[in-house]
């Protein structure tokens, strides 16, 4: 196979990984946005500011915004 060919399956290949890995990361901030503004709207009306509800809804935004974005490139794969 010419190099020209190689080179130009790889440009192809490597684009269709870039545009997944542009959306998972793109859906990854929108999760983790979207749980962090409802745990903080949560807190400014006094729901959860109390210090170990307040690290565990830490954890579960963090956690829950991997496992959205985990579950999204399950979906495009």
């Amino acid at each position: 196979m010419p190099v020209g060919a190689s080179t130009s399956i790889t440009h192809r290949v490597t684009g269709i990984l870039l545009a997944r890995v542009v959306a998972v990361l793109f859906v990854w901030v929108l999760a983790h946005h979207l749980l962090a503004g409802i745990r903080h709207l949560l807190s400014d009306i006094d729901i959860g500011s109390q210090l170990p509800f307040a690290r565990r809804s830490t954890w579960i935004v963090n956690v829950g915004g991997a496992a959205v974005a985990l579950f999204a490139a399950g979906a495009w794969l």
